[in-house]
């Protein structure tokens, strides 16, 4: 949806034609490169992860994300690394494997990623509440959600991120169905499992 309305952005402006501006809560997603990559998550409509993608450098300019206010945005926003290794040897051993001269020893890895190396804090599971859960909701209610919606591709991501809640079942999230955490997680043990990463 967002690749036709950039498209459609670029034939408006080859056209001579000047919609009228951007609202201001419309902003650019941050500047990402090869070392900092944007990535594209989809998501089915049980809200389990499909895919991971990185977006093209070049399309990131274009696209856009709702941010009402600092810190709570959608579709794009920030997100800390699950887990934060911070062992000398381990961040070696990593090393060997992003670089492919050894396979991942999954179960070793998964054996670092604990309680003692989570990386996820109170404070960060509170701003995916409010950008999965808070800010996807209000978008809803200005776009509208009936069968006469214009935005129907906008309207059913929104039907599927609001299933999310930042981590889980610990008790101390008041949205969501579904852990975002958990999902994340999953898909990606299994595609280091199916060697896709």
């Amino acid at each position: 949806m967002l690749n036709e309305l950039c498209q459609l952005a670029d034939v408006l402006k080859a056209a001579g034609i000047s919609p009228k501006q951007w609202d201001p809560k419309l902003r650019p997603l941050p500047k990402a490169s090869a070392k900092k990559p944007c990535y594209k998550i989809t998501i089915n409509d049980k809200g389990a992860i499909a895919s991971v993608d990185t977006i093209n450098l070049d399309l990131i300019p274009k696209l856009k994300k709702w941010e009402p206010s600092n810190g709570s945005s959608f579709p794009g926003f920030n997100i800390q690394p699950l887990y934060r290794i911070t062992d000398e040897e381990q961040k070696k051993q990593i090393k060997v494997w992003k670089e492919g001269t050894k396979p991942v020893d999954i179960q070793l890895l998964k054996s670092w990623c604990s309680q003692d190396t989570d990386n996820w804090n109170g404070k960060l599971k509170n701003k995916l509440t409010k950008c999965l859960f808070d800010t996807p909701k209000d978008l809803a209610e200005i776009i509208g959600q009936d069968e006469e919606n214009e935005l129907p591709q906008i309207s059913k991501l929104l039907g599927r991120v609001v299933l999310y809640s930042a981590s889980g079942n610990d008790g101390d999230d008041k949205n969501g169905q579904v852990s975002f955490r958990e999902e994340i997680e999953d898909y990606i043990w299994s595609s280091l499992g199916r060697n896709e990463m």
